[in-house]
């Protein structure tokens, strides 16, 4: 006869059956109802190897998560301050540049007042050398009227 798949049994290695938890009692597990949250299955018990798992894995779970936020608040404290450093860069180039841009605006308005101080001055010059023939074109003209 062959032998199927389903008709021959593995044995167990020595350590499975050795931690694997046993109910409380002999009777077998039941279902609890969906309202129950506080078991999954009546009569199980919880072995020793579990617990000791759980002990081991969710405080160095929360240790890890916990040194990942500090060292990453420390980053980000860097990059805050190297950001800070850029900023203050910039605004000292900046500053220095509109005060050059401001020195030139007021050496160039200086030029262009003493130009037109210059101007002005010809432009009175003009008008008087016009004054003095017309003022006597004018008196002439009275004298002949």
């Amino acid at each position: 006869m062959i032998a199927g798949p389903t008709s021959r049994r593995r044995p167990s290695p020595s350590w499975q059956s050795k931690w694997k938890s046993k109910p409380l009692s002999k009777t077998a597990a039941r279902p609890v109802r969906c309202g129950d949250t506080l078991a999954r299955w009546q009569n199980e018990t919880v072995s020793n190897v579990q617990i000791l798992t759980t002990a081991l894995t969710v405080p160095t779970a929360f240790l890890a998560v916990l040194m990942g936020v500090l060292l990453n608040n420390g980053r980000l404290g860097d990059i805050r301050d190297l950001v800070n450093r850029r900023v203050e860069d910039t605004k000292n180039l900046l500053e220095a540049k509109i005060d050059k841009v401001d020195a030139k605006i007021d050496n160039r308005a200086g030029e262009l007042r003493i130009l037109m101080e210059k101007n002005h001055s010809e432009l009175l010059m003009k008008f008087s050398e016009m004054e003095s023939p017309l003022s006597r074109i004018e008196n002439e003209r009275r004298i002949v009227q």
